[in-house]
């Protein structure tokens, strides 16, 4: 199993790396109570999303980068200054042209886009723009801390966010009722407030500079990255924007709510995601090795057993607690598609296992072709399926499509590094548990209570975890016995 080690750090990063975007998760009873209707939970869920692409665009994945490199430069700090100090200058050249070009066209294209209106540039469009260019900074730099296993200064960079974030969302929704200047006002001050604080950081310790060599490499680097991550962010969030063209904001509004309901299962994996790599990129760049290990399966079994758990007790909790804080019962008709948007879950620990050789072998031009295959999948599938089932044909077509991006990156990752991993631990156990849910709810509510079907399936899948680890679980628990003894 996992080191103690490993596990104390796994929840350190997973708990205040998950601070960020938990906040969204927070902030959801005050958005469905404070707010006036789902329909304008669904415009502001269309402006979120909107600043979530110029972030991807105006940080050129050099959050990604700065990963990588660090491991590579860290022995050279000359190297490394430059290094970073390029990228810091980059962050600040990207955003500044973006903002350039927002102020000239962006007023006409988001008109040609959205002929409804449900994104205008003024205010609330540029106000987005704006939050993502300053997020990005926060976003690079936390990924800079992480890799350093600088955890006093994450942990207070991260709390910092999270605060000024609530706070000022509150105070947005007490000064503006029922509107969504609040919320947007809110992420613009906090981005701001980041924003400055890492900036100091940067340039206090590694400068602001500009060096050609690191341009060049840095680009060609990044590039494909970014058009994965324009790929991706069309995978995760261009369904909303389906459902705005082709239903109704009340419809965007109950989507995005289920998948926030999900939030918490997303939030652990993505910091537990920022944990595990920096350690196996560690145990390459040290053992120089492109094959697999116990010690490296360790950690992807870790993720599989977390994912699982996390899956689990959302289906088990979440029905049971949003009630206790959203007091608008229209919100509660999300709880149905639960069952099957978790699915899509349950691809994620395979997904990071076959990515993670693409990045740090600098194999990312394979990403955006591997992205876009299951992208164009799932949008297709989306018009087509939203036809006859609505919602429903949304929520099968967000599932569908992980499956694929896990074949597509299998084949592609299977070129540049030898994969020897527990097959039961990793596929057929998320297979039969997946498999159950569908079979637990598509049968067994038509005879008992939903409640009745969410404890049997909690149950069902730590039976299956205690099954399935058993050895590892044992062997833990009986060294730790004996070393108290």
């Amino acid at each position: 199993m996992i080191s103690s080690k490993l596990l104390k750090n796994s929840i350190l990063y997973t708990i205040v790396g998950s601070l960020p975007l938990a906040s969204g998760l927070i902030l959801l009873p005050f958005y469905t109570n404070y707010l006036k209707g789902v329909d304008t939970y669904g415009i502001l869920t269309l402006y979120i999303n909107f600043s979530l692409l110029v972030q991807v665009i105006v940080n050129f994945s050099l959050d990604s980068s700065i990963g990588i490199h660090y491991f590579e430069y860290k022995d050279d700090p000359d190297k490394l200054k430059k290094y970073i100090g390029t990228l810091v200058s980059l962050l600040l050249v990207i955003g500044g042209i973006f903002l350039l070009i927002s102020f000239l066209l962006g007023d006409t294209v988001l008109k040609l886009i959205f002929s409804d209106k449900a994104i205008v540039f003024l205010p609330f469009g540029l106000m987005s723009i704006l939050s993502a260019i300053f997020f990005s900074f926060y976003k690079t730099y936390s990924n800079l801390l992480i890799n350093q296993q600088r955890t006093i200064r994450f942990f207070w960079v991260n709390i910092l966010y999270f605060l000024t974030y609530i706070v000022f969302t509150l105070g947005g929704l007490y000064i503006f009722p029922y509107q969504i200047d609040g919320p947007i006002w809110g992420r613009l001050l906090s981005s701001v407030l980041l924003f400055m604080i890492c900036l100091y950081f940067f340039a206090r310790e590694y400068g602001i500079s500009l060096h050609k060599e690191y341009v060049t490499e840095t680009f060609f680097f990044c590039l494909p990255l970014v058009y994965y991550s324009i790929i991706m962010w069309v995978t995760n969030y261009g369904d909303r924007y389906i459902i705005n063209f082709m239903l109704k904001k009340f419809d965007v509004g109950i989507y995005d709510f289920a998948l926030k309901v999900t939030l918490l299962i997303d939030v652990v994996l993505m910091a537990l995601t920022n944990t595990i790599n920096p350690v196996i990129y560690r145990i390459w760049s040290e053992k120089k090795i492109k094959h697999s290990t116990d010690e490296i399966n360790q950690n992807h079994h870790f993720f599989t057993l977390t994912q699982l758990f996390l899956i689990a007790l959302t289906l088990l909790v979440m029905p049971l607690a949003v009630p206790l804080f959203v007091k608008n019962t229209d919100y509660f008709t999300s709880f149905q598609y639960l069952p099957i948007l978790v699915l899509g879950f349950l691809f994620r620990s395979l997904s990071n296992m076959y990515m993670m050789p693409l990045l740090y072998y600098k194999k990312t031009k394979v990403l955006p072709k591997v992205f876009l295959i299951s992208s164009v999948i799932q949008i297709a599938a989306g018009f087509v399926f939203i036809k006859y089932w609505g919602i429903w044909g949304v929520v099968i077509s967000f599932v569908i499509t992980k499956p694929i991006q896990v074949w597509l990156l299998a084949r592609e990752s299977s070129k540049v590094y030898e994969f020897k991993f527990n097959k039961a631990k990793m596929i057929y156990l998320p297979m039969v548990y997946g498999i159950s849910l569908i079979c637990f709810y598509s049968i067994g509510t038509k005879f008992v209570d939903r409640i009745y079907m969410d404890i049997l399936q909690f149950v069902f899948c730590c039976t299956l975890i205690g099954i399935v680890f058993w050895n590892e679980i044992n062997e833990k628990i009986l060294s730790r016995f004996l070393a108290k003894k």
